[in-house]
């Protein structure tokens, strides 16, 4: 398991360098090396590295991680290889609560919209928990009541789309696919103080998804208080997604993808699929971020789209192929 984190760790950073030195400007290795390491300068060169791209990388390598990890989250815990942010409706009511925020408040980078973005996060989980509890649902319709909130919280927020000024409706269309070109030292603080704790908490408490992955009955015999501890990763995994949401809108199948192919590596304990899963996550959204800056540059594709694109086409793969994924 070393030998396999180790080589996820050594790709992940040659993708940042990568990163560092790729766009519409094209900076030596030298100059990059010197401006993060010894002298940060004042010249133009400077300024892209540490003010453009090394911000709008954090924010990838800590949305990826995040989403990734809430992903095998609810993978884990409703043992289903389809459960994710996505289609548990999470995304849908993270993007309700902050294009909500943003029409009532004006703004959308104060301390107020990563808590409207997690209220309608946990919003849109409590209302398919409740779902589940009243109908008794299987997994299945779990997640397939959980595609139906997301869309409905979909269109809601297209109907606030009437009320925004016109001049922020193309702004907030591209959040909605996925844009990490507002990314900002701001948003990384929030991403550190909010998401990179709650993956570490979910880290420590790898060997209680261990078991609940084990399902209900087994998980209840071993004297686990199990609806008290899915609440507890309900919540965790709902806040990393409506976090994430707020710092780069709506960038699917990262949370699907990732823990799927980890899981195929590293088996069915959580701790390693857990923290691999965490940095493959942030690998591959910075690589889908630094491909869309650069593809048709100066244009930029939504990431959203890139990872849509490569999620998609994966999972068409998999069903030609008939290949079957599992948890537990």
């Amino acid at each position: 398991m070393k030998i396999k984190i180790l080589i996820i760790v050594i790709l992940l950073l040659t993708i940042v360098v990568f990163s560092l030195k790729s766009g519409e400007v094209e900076v030596s290795w030298q100059k990059i090396f010197k401006i993060i390491t010894v002298d940060y300068g004042s010249g133009v060169e400077s300024s892209i590295v540490r003010d453009i791209r090394l911000p709008r990388i954090l924010i990838a390598l800590i949305v990826g991680a995040g989403l990734a990890v809430s992903g095998a989250v609810f993978q884990s815990i409703l043992r289903n290889p389809l459960a994710e942010p996505y289609t548990l409706g999470i995304s849908g009511g993270a993007c309700f609560g902050v294009a909500l925020a943003s029409l009532l408040l004006g703004f959308r980078f104060s301390f107020l919209i990563p808590c409207a973005g997690w209220l309608g996060a946990l919003a849109a989980v409590f209302i398919v928990y409740l779902l589940s509890l009243r109908r008794n649902f299987t997994t299945i319709s779990l997640i397939l009541s959980g595609i139906v909130i997301n869309f409905l919280f979909s269109s809601l927020v297209l109907v606030l789309f009437a009320f925004i000024e016109p001049n922020r409706v193309q702004s907030m269309i591209l959040w909605l696919m996925g844009d990490l070109s507002s990314s900002n030292f701001n948003l990384v603080k929030i991403g550190c103080s909010i998401i990179l704790p709650a993956i570490l908490i979910i880290i420590l408490l790898s060997r209680r998804l261990d078991i609940l992955s084990l399902g209900d009955e087994k998980a209840y015999s071993l004297g686990l208080n199990v609806k008290r501890e899915k609440q507890y990763f309900y919540i965790l995994a709902s806040l990393i997604t409506g976090t994430a949401i707020v710092l780069s809108g709506v960038v699917g199948f990262v949370g699907l993808l990732i823990p799927h192919l980890m899981r195929r590596f590293f088996g069915t304990l959580n701790r390693g699929v857990l923290i691999s899963s965490a940095l493959s996550g942030a690998a591959f959204l910075l690589l889908a971020d630094t491909f869309a800056r650069v593809v048709i540059s100066p244009l930029e594709l939504p990431v959203g789209v890139i990872t849509g694109l490569v999620g998609g086409v994966f999972f068409l793969m998999v069903l030609i192929l008939g290949k079957e994924f599992k948890i537990g």
